[in-house]
């Protein structure tokens, strides 16, 4: 009811993407109607958008292991693989929405949001190394760095040559309803809301890897993994030596209710009581239908990389062509599956089996006060969550179970959150806040599921992956001080002080546990060591740290925009940690992040140059060790300009100077090693050309 009457806006832009060397359609609009009696309206929306993304990688792929590379008696670690990656993707999104609003009379309202959207998704990733792995005891020439194998000569091997290709094929569907009643009396409003989300999700993954006979020599030195292959390979001399095709079928359902209520008080310090329930349910399923394809023909000829690549990857990293990276014709090796009879399946694989239901009861109190130069609020919100994950477990070959035995796992835990807010006007240009709170956040669904999965193999042992359905929700309790300072117009000066006691957070590790292994060839089952890695709680800790930004308005049009955080997070250490001498470390926390931005603008034109950047920080663990990206940096450039009142042209450069982006292993002390990178990734520039226009 807000908008105007007939109000429409319409934006046409077009992506380039640099490395694809692809430009992509993006494309948005708005029409917003109501009648004269301005009871009744509506608006609808869409966005069309097409994205190429392509990703030059050079990598070491199974992570770090140690064994005694000179014979020395000391182990050192080595990298599972070295070799050269090329990733693309393809997607399209369509998002359609539609917002109902009708004024029954001045103190009922009703408001109905609609939201519809599709999308379909392709990605290929190909993968060319020397597979360390399996000759690792027979490495010549070895140089060796801080206990780290940072170079070496690998003699010829059968697997030594090792080409990967990966390939999936997506669509995804969503909808969400929301209806919102309001009532509004003279000193009290009602608000109801009920709501319906439903998502579901279908695709298709194949993936092929074909092994080669080669010697190889491998570098990690300057922090650049590189390989190089002594025969001169082609396509053709790479066997098929494993193929499959997953069926990934995934279904999320939502539904909520609400109910708030807002309660004006005459006068004094508190100004306003707000209460609410809520109620929620949430459920996520996921199953996989497998099936395996044979490596050779039926009259025994052996299948090979020849059969669907070609011509070397070009222009790889912006270093030209790639020796050992062939362009890899997805199409035709999807024809050839599906014009090829499995040798097993498809069938039900249980590994990757499960559903989950997920209830949250939630309800608050907050009171507002407004008073001389003070304003603020405080309350507390009380929640329930439950949840019921459920999954299979099964003996036998995975193919032709012997035995199946549902396992549910169920959890529920109580949060009271209270907080409280407070504003004090130390003068008329300067603000002083307080803020204190217990919060919590809850796992990803993902990490709740009570599937698992493994696989061994005589080159990288057993390895699995595991959810846990046990998972606490990340808690704290967290203080925040700031102040600013509005000096003058379009300008503040700020200094935020943060701490959080930190009860709980989440983390991935790897842990050795005993699983049951069937194996595919022979069908033998045995109990076996796996390296599971698994989502875990940490013990809890610290994060304590401050804020400064910056932004003035300077003459003749130009300014400045800064802003820089310092984050220092100290975590308690398990018993295992302290055992290995290893730190505890917080996920995804940078220490130093900063961004700034400078300007010019007036009322026809405007140009920023922004930098941003943080620093390393860790994202996972694997066989034990943690992995870090590394500190990243970059420039966009942002400009617009305004023909008329209601034509606006934009032009924006993203990645101005094709920064790449790096990540590090961790050594036994859970710290980054530099001499342990594990990918350095170019994803190229990005840019777009577009106009905003409204009628």
């Amino acid at each position: 009811m807000d908008s105007e009457a007939n109000y429409a806006a319409l934006s046409v832009k077009a992506f380039h993407f640099e490395n694809a060397d692809e430009t992509k359609p993006y494309l948005s609009g708005l029409y917003s109607w109501k009648n004269e009696a301005q009871d009744f309206g509506f608006n609808v929306g869409f966005i069309h958008k097409e994205t190429a993304t392509q990703r030059d990688s050079k990598e070491v792929r199974f992570g770090y292991r140690s064994t005694d590379a000179n014979q020395d008696g000391n182990a050192e670690f080595y990298p599972g693989a070295v070799g050269y990656n090329r990733y693309a993707s393809d997607s399209d999104l369509d998002t359609a929405t539609v917002t109902l609003q009708y004024a029954a009379n001045d103190n009922l309202d009703f408001v109905f949001n609609n939201l519809y959207s599709s999308s379909e998704h392709k990605s290929f990733g190909t993968y060319s190394s020397g597979f360390i792995l399996q000759n690792i005891s027979n490495v010549e020439n070895p140089v060796i760095v801080d206990g780290t194998l940072v170079a070496g000569d690998l003699p010829a091997h059968n697997n030594l040559g090792y080409y990967g290709n990966a390939g999936y094929e997506g669509e995804f569907k969503t909808q969400a309803h929301d209806l919102k009643v309001t009532y509004k009396a003279d000193n009290y409003t009602v608000t109801g809301q009920l709501g319906y989300s439903k998502a579901d999700g279908e695709v298709s993954d194949v993936y092929s890897e074909y092994y080669a006979n080669t010697g190889a020599s491998f570098t990690l030195e300057n922090g650049t993994p590189d390989v190089t292959l002594s025969a001169d390979l082609s396509p053709q001399d790479y066997r098929l030596d494993y193929n499959h095709k997953n069926d990934i079928f995934n279904d999320s359902k939502e539904i909520y209710g609400q109910l708030d209520v807002e309660y004006l008080l005459d006068g004094g310090f508190f100004t306003a009581i707000k209460a609410g329930v809520k109620y929620r349910e949430h459920s996520k399923a996921a199953s996989l239908m497998k099936a395996n394809y044979p490596k050779v023909s039926a009259d025994g000829e052996t299948y090979h990389l020849g059969m669907f690549a070609s011509d070397s990857a070009s222009d790889f990293m912006g270093e030209g062509a790639n020796a050992i990276l062939w362009q890899f014709d997805n199409a035709k090796y999807a024809d050839w599956i599906s014009s090829t009879t499995p040798t097993s399946g498809p069938y039900e694989h249980l590994d990757y089996t499960f559903d989950l239901e997920e209830t949250v009861t939630a309800g608050y109190v907050k009171a507002v006060f407004d008073y001389n130069k003070w304003r603020g609020n405080m309350g507390v919100r009380a929640v329930k969550t439950e949840l019921d994950s459920r999954s299979v477990e099964y003996t036998g070959r995975s193919f032709a179970p012997e035995n199946i035995q549902d396992v549910e796992s169920t959890n529920s835990y109580d949060d009271f959150l209270p907080s409280v807010n407070i504003n004090y006007d130390l003068a008329d240009d300067v603000v002083v806040r307080f803020a204190a709170a217990k919060v919590m956040s809850r796992p990803d669904y993902d990490f709740l599921s009570a599937r698992k999965s493994g696989y061994c193999a005589a080159a990288t042992g057993c390895k699995g992956t595991e959810g846990n359905p046990y998972l606490k929700p990340y808690r704290a309790t967290q203080y925040d001080l700031s102040a600013e300072w509005y000096f003058n117009e379009s300008s503040i000066l700020s200094f935020a002080y943060f701490y959080k006691d930190i009860d709980s957070y989440i983390t991935n590790a790897t842990v050795e546990k005993q699983w049951t292994w069937t194996d595919p060839d022979t069908g033998i089952e045995e109990v076996r060591d796996f390296l599971v890695t698994q989502p875990q709680n940490g013990l809890g800790g610290e994060n304590a740290g401050f804020e400064v930004n910056y932004t003035q308005k300077l003459p003749y049009g130009f300014g400045i925009q800064t802003n820089y955080t310092y984050s220092d997070a100290e975590l308690e250490q398990t018993a295992e940690q302290k055992e290995a001498g290893e730190e505890a470390v917080l996920p995804n926390n940078s220490e130093d992040t900063f961004n700034a931005t400078v300007y010019y603008e007036n009322s026809a034109f405007s140009a920023r140059v922004s930098y941003t950047y943080r620093s390393e920080y860790f994202y996972t663990n694997y066989l034990g060790l943690n992995q870090y990206k590394d500190g990243f940096g970059q420039y966009d450039l942002n400009m617009s300009y305004n023909v008329t009142e209601n034509l606006n042209l934009i032009f924006q450069a993203i990645n101005l100077t094709n920064e790449e982006q790096k990540a590090t292993s961790g050594n036994s002390t859970g710290m980054p090693d530099n001499n342990r990178p594990l990918a350095i990734h170019d994803y190229g520039r990005r840019f777009l050309l577009g106009a905003q226009m409204k009628f």
